[in-house]
């Protein structure tokens, strides 16, 4: 994650809204906290998880402005991999506000 909130630097254009599976909030917010990320938290459960085909964690869910879910990756993500940060940028490339 300390990879994921450094690319999110590079790239304002991009948001990520990191969902938990924690029992509580505020233990959400404290791992995120403790790894100086600056995101807010959001808490679902097993059965939502299941709806949206989580079958792993962590999973990589890329959802663009219109809501729909354009790609779904399970398990960790190498942010700091240019591959991964040229993908997923192209994942987005017609729904990117242009600065």
């Amino acid at each position: 994650m300390p990879d994921m909130s450094a690319w999110l630097k590079k790239h304002p254009e991009v948001s990520i809204l990191p969902v938990s599976l924690d029992s509580d909030l505020e233990t959400a917010q404290a791992f995120l906290k403790s790894h100086n990320i600056d995101l807010p938290a959001l808490l679902t459960d097993q059965e939502q998880a299941g709806h949206l085909g989580i079958r792993g964690l962590p999973t990589t869910i890329l959802i663009n402005k219109q809501g729909q879910m354009i790609d779904r990756r399970v398990g960790m993500q190498d942010w700091s991999y240019p591959a991964w940060s040229n993908e997923v940028l192209a994942l987005f490339s017609d729904t990117i506000d242009k600065k």
